[in-house]
């Protein structure tokens, strides 16, 4: 059987596709007329794009299933795939974590003003400073539409992210060459071994603080990485 993938996926989905005993088709285009001459002799089409009516189904008689890699079928005319006995399948719960937690982030930009303060701080306008944001703790969350999106977002307003947290590995644990260690979220601190990588980060989130201290007037920045003149070569600890 032949798939028809009409946009470029990850190697992992085509290489299961061909594991399972399918012939891949890679396309080359999703306009009309590419898509009819790719996937004619197809029995499937795997798309993330391309708009699929009836008029190019009527010209793959083969074709038996259309998959949208992703969630929205707006792009495939469903009605009349059904009319032609055309299966249409979507993978409803693929990304909706990750939409989710983008839906996170925007409210707490929103709540704090953060497009606000980074535009008008790279004008050099440090009167924005003077804005309160808002506080999301506390408050209410209206979700219009409890789908699969939705409810992740509510179980995260109300329970958190979850991650899990990276932890300086103690003698004889973890893989010695990564230098972490996961652990569950049981704190809120993260701890990285001092060295020549961590120096270098460390070092340059110290300099831009300085400068930004300067242009606040001398109000205090980020603390010193490495203080007592650079001496300390162990570790280097932030928190969340």
């Amino acid at each position: 059987m032949k798939v028809l993938v009409t946009e470029p996926i990850n190697e992992k989905g085509i290489d299961l596709l061909k594991e399972h005993g399918f012939e891949v088709v890679n396309g080359t285009g999703i306009d009309p007329e590419t898509l009819v001459r790719e996937g004619k002799d197809c029995d499937g089409i795997l798309t993330r794009n391309a708009h699929l009516t009836g008029e190019i189904m009527d010209q793959c008689p083969k074709l038996k299933v259309i998959s949208m890699h992703g969630v929205g079928v707006d792009c495939i005319d469903v009605e009349a795939a059904t009319k032609r006995g055309i299966q249409v399948t979507n993978a409803a719960s693929s990304n909706k974590r990750a939409v989710a937690e983008y839906t996170i982030g925007l409210i707490l930009m929103l709540a704090k003003g953060s497009i606000d303060y980074n535009n008008e701080f790279k004008e050099g306008n440090m009167e924005v400073r003077k804005r309160l944001g808002e506080n999301v703790s506390g408050k209410t969350l209206g979700i219009i539409g409890m789908g699969n999106i939705g409810t992740q977002v509510a179980k995260m307003a109300a329970y958190g992210l979850a991650p899990a947290l990276l932890l300086e590995l103690a003698d004889g644990q973890g893989d010695p060459g990564s230098g972490f260690s996961f652990a569950s979220p049981a704190g809120k601190c993260f701890h990285k071994t001092y060295d020549r990588r961590t120096r270098a980060f460390s070092d340059e989130a110290y300099r831009i603080s300085r400068q930004y201290r300067k242009r606040r007037g001398g109000r205090r920045g980020c603390a010193d990485p490495n203080p007592a003149g650079r001496k300390n070569k162990r570790s280097s600890t932030g928190c969340l």
